[in-house]
């Protein structure tokens, strides 16, 4: 399991850390991957990579940060690239996503060649363009979930800035994008289950929202029969084995 880690005297800091359940140890990379602020790791679909924000104390910029675990090293991916986030993979583990809030990229993780895709906000649909985006490519590599900021039009969240997060599902071979989810729910994370028609999301509906506890639930959506169902009641960012 790869996770963000807590470093520095007062906790500031962030560094990617790796947790083997079987042996129950962990490790921080913090001796190989420079500075104290990476964050966001993603596991690349054949095991062997890990991606996530880095940022670069001598450009002063977010940048993509590769790990390999086959021999511990550590590289950017693409250094010409910066001001990036929200890096997720494709399902072959050959390229990286990610954007700059007004491009969208593709980078060859074996020769680091970037691609300028499309304008984030054609992929974005009527979601508002931030680097908290996140993207979950469904077990075939034919469709993104993401989610996103949105006007919030419910009548019962009236959150202060007047944005309420919802899913979104992208096709990139026809590029579409459609909203999922509606103003009953604030939705965010979601991540893909295994037959890519299922998937896990956390957040919160009138009732979570006004009852104890953390206040987020972990919940299950069906693309082909449009039901949410509520899973864990008080959670938070769940994510599945999709093989």
């Amino acid at each position: 399991m790869a996770f963000t880690v807590s470093t520095g005297k007062d906790g500031s800091g962030r560094q990617i850390g790796l947790y083997t359940i079987a042996t129950t140890k962990s490790r921080n990379y913090k001796s190989v991957i420079p500075g104290e602020n990476s964050y966001g790791p993603r596991w690349s679909p054949d095991g062997t990579m890990i991606v996530f924000n880095h940022w670069d104390p001598d450009q002063s910029d977010w940048v993509l940060g590769l790990l390999t675990l086959t021999d511990g090293t550590f590289r950017v991916l693409a250094p010409e690239l910066k001001g990036v986030y929200s890096p997720f993979w494709s399902a072959d583990s050959s390229s990286v996503y990610c954007h700059d809030l007004e491009n969208f990229f593709r980078v060859s993780v074996e020769t680091g060649r970037t691609a300028a895709l499309r304008r984030f906000s054609e992929i974005l649909g009527e979601a508002m363009p931030t680097s908290a985006v996140r993207f979950s490519v469904s077990p075939d590599g034919t469709r993104w979930l993401f989610d996103g900021e949105v006007k919030d039009t419910s009548d019962w969240l009236k959150s202060g800035d007047g944005l309420i997060s919802a899913l979104f599902l992208h096709t990139p071979a026809d590029g579409t994008t459609r909203r999922i989810t509606d103003d009953r729910i604030c939705a965010i994370g979601p991540a893909w289950l295994p037959g890519g028609e299922n998937f896990l999301f956390y957040g919160y509906t009138e009732k979570e929202n006004s009852g104890e506890g953390s206040g987020f639930a972990v919940f299950r959506g069906s693309l082909a029969k449009g039901k949410i169902t509520l899973l864990v009641p008080d959670g938070g960012t769940p994510s599945a084995r999709l093989r």
